[in-house]
């Protein structure tokens, strides 16, 4: 939501993360806080090395 200084407030409708070796944290331990934080969409992108 746009504030009348310019500044936008709330929580974004979507969080983008791209990862690898941090997929344990980004689908576990980030996906709580962002649920908690009332994010609306959430999307990892997960890649193997090789």
């Amino acid at each position: 939501m746009d504030r009348k200084d310019g500044y936008v407030e709330g929580a974004p409708e979507l969080i983008v993360e791209i990862s690898a070796s941090s997929a344990s944290i980004d689908l576990h331990d980030k996906l709580k806080a962002y649920r908690s934080n009332q994010v609306q969409e959430y999307l990892v992108w997960r890649f193997y090395d090789g």
